[in-house]
């Protein structure tokens, strides 16, 4: 479905047998008939979110921290060829390393979350002996947060779940050089 319009099935069970009357309504799936003879109808409609007759609602709102994951943000490996002198080398590095934000746009409203930047400034002088290498990596640590909700309508009367929304942010928290 695209974004404002919800297809719904209204299974018409009202002339059928109790069985079938019971289950009349509104699904956001097709349903099974509840018995092998049943020839009650079942009509997909489709309804426009913005609509006086459609109340939105969410529900089961979470927030789940989860395990931080290192990054390599940066490698490089510097390396003398010579046989004889020691090399002196400096190494700067400055980045900004942002917030990655993965929300559907109706879970960004309804969630607060933490919009960071962390600022990688490193400045080293290294001394590498003849037919010697350093390998520097910067390591970026990534707190991963997920976001979840339900979205339900109201419509006729009927409180139907049409979606299950999920997201992530991953915030940098710190970083590390390693020099090898």
């Amino acid at each position: 479905m695209s974004d404002g319009i919800i297809g719904l099935y209204y299974f018409d069970g009202e002339d059928g047998c109790d069985s079938c009357q019971s289950m009349t309504g509104y699904y956001d799936d097709r349903v099974d008939p509840p018995h092998e003879n049943c020839d009650c109808e079942q009509e997909m409609i489709f309804l426009d979110e913005d609509s006086s007759e459609v109340s939105i609602e969410y529900k089961n709102i979470e927030k789940e921290d989860s395990d931080s994951s290192i990054e390599t943000y940066y490698n490089n490996t510097f390396e003398n060829h010579s046989e004889t002198v020691t090399v002196k080398r400096g190494f700067e590095f400055s980045e900004s390393v942002n917030t990655r934000i993965d929300l559907p746009s109706e879970l960004e409203d309804l969630v607060d979350y933490d919009d960071e930047t962390l600022d990688i400034n490193e400045s080293l002088e290294m001394t590498i002996e003849p037919g010697e290498s350093v390998e520097i990596n910067i390591l970026v640590t990534m707190k991963l947060t997920i976001y979840r909700a339900e979205k339900w309508i109201e419509f006729e009367g009927y409180e139907i779940k049409v979606a299950d929304l999920e997201g992530s942010v991953e915030n940098p928290t710190q970083y590390e050089t390693e020099l090898y």
